[in-house]
């Protein structure tokens, strides 16, 4: 009996003891979570500096936020910054644009410097502009009242070629070496340039169709055997040369003569023009060398290179002349084969006679040079 009691009481006080403990750590647990909640509300920015703070202004938008749409706001933002970049909204992005900008900033800035140079005024550089302009006088063909190396007096630059009109002496044209052609009605009184539209102010040779003396034909490049004698590129015909002046070229076929094919004027001086004296569609034109470039290099070479010789067309006032080439010589030297490639300096027609005709070569190592005559200028090979 007494066994059974006190067993009993062990029980008793034990589980009294678990009911006390769990009850103790039920109270800790709930202590902790609290402290800890009011710790994470501590934490808790104030409404203050919420970013839900309607008061609060947006960094993005600034003093505007209340009268723009944020998000209308940042595109045209963006497509501002863009446009400073050089990017276009909407369309697609090159990114050699800015590259190209500052390459032609370059070019204007040396624009400027060389105009400069030419002005003798160095410190006005960046007062030249194209609207600036300036007055000009024309000074030619007339002479130049300072001359240059040993001459004191005037001086002018190279007249290369003159054409008078057959049905009237005061009718002039002059050719020059860089200045182009230039007309005087006044028997050389006045003068008009004529061929400012033209690509090149070199020129060789001039002839007025005598039976149509309102068109005159132009060869341009320049063969006087000199450091500054340019090539041309092809051969002009004016018309209406005496009253309203039309351009009509630079005529420079592409023609396939032998093996080789290439446009028959290329980098050639265009030294003598003759026109048949009752059809101004039959012309014969002579070529020689020509320079141009850095250091007066050449223009290239055969094929790039036309064959120097005579040359005849059938059809000069068309709108698409085609040319023939005349075979000068006939001993097939190797300097100057079949293709009769030698500077040919002059030409001479008989007058009222386009059959006979002289031509004046260069010579060559064969002895190409001399003046060949023809007597039947107008057969299909004379």
């Amino acid at each position: 009996m007494k066994r059974k009691t006190l067993a009993t009481i062990v029980i008793t006080i034990l589980l009294l003891f678990m009911m006390i403990w769990s009850f103790g750590s039920s109270a800790a647990n709930k202590s902790l979570t609290t402290s800890e909640e009011n710790s994470e509300t501590q934490r808790q920015p104030s409404s203050v500096f919420a970013d839900e703070d309607e008061n609060e202004p947006d960094a993005d938008l600034g003093k505007f936020a209340s009268s723009i749409n944020r998000e209308k706001w940042l595109e045209q933002r963006d497509d501002y910054i863009a446009r400073k970049r050089g990017i276009e909204p909407g369309r697609p992005f090159d990114p050699t644009l800015r590259s190209r900008a500052v390459e032609q900033m370059e070019r204007q800035e040396q624009n400027r410097k060389l105009e400069s140079i030419i002005n003798g005024d160095l410190a006005s550089a960046s007062d030249v502009t194209p609207a600036a302009g300036g007055a000009w006088t024309p000074i030619g063909p007339l002479t130049l009242p300072n001359g240059v190396g040993s001459a004191s007096g005037p001086t002018s630059g190279r007249v290369t070629a003159i054409a008078i009109d057959p049905t009237n002496a005061n009718k002039v044209y002059l050719g020059t070496a860089q200045g182009g052609v230039w007309r005087s009605l006044d028997g050389g009184t006045t003068w008009t340039s004529i061929f400012d539209n033209a690509q090149t102010m070199s020129i060789g040779a001039l002839a007025v169709a005598p039976s149509s003396p309102s068109t005159l034909y132009v060869g341009t490049g320049e063969f006087n055997a000199c450091g500054d004698c340019f090539f041309g590129i092809g051969l002009y015909r004016i018309d209406s040369a005496d009253t309203s002046p039309s351009l009509v070229g630079p005529i420079n076929p592409q023609q396939t003569i032998g093996n080789l094919t290439y446009n028959i004027f290329n980098g050639r001086s265009i030294t003598k023009i003759l026109v048949h004296p009752t059809d101004a569609n039959t012309i014969w034109v002579s070529t020689a060398r020509g320079i141009g470039g850095s250091g007066a290099n050449q223009f290239g070479v055969v094929p790039g290179l036309a064959t120097r010789g005579v040359y005849r067309s059938n059809n000069a006032t068309s709108s698409n002349p085609s040319f023939t080439k005349l075979t000068v010589n006939t001993d097939n030297s190797p300097d100057s084969p079949a293709t009769g490639n030698a500077d040919i300096s002059d030409m001479a027609m008989e007058p009222g006679n386009p059959d006979n005709i002289l031509v004046a070569a260069i010579g060559t190592q064969s002895g190409f040079g001399g003046i060949y005559r023809t007597t039947n200028g107008t057969a299909a090979t004379p």
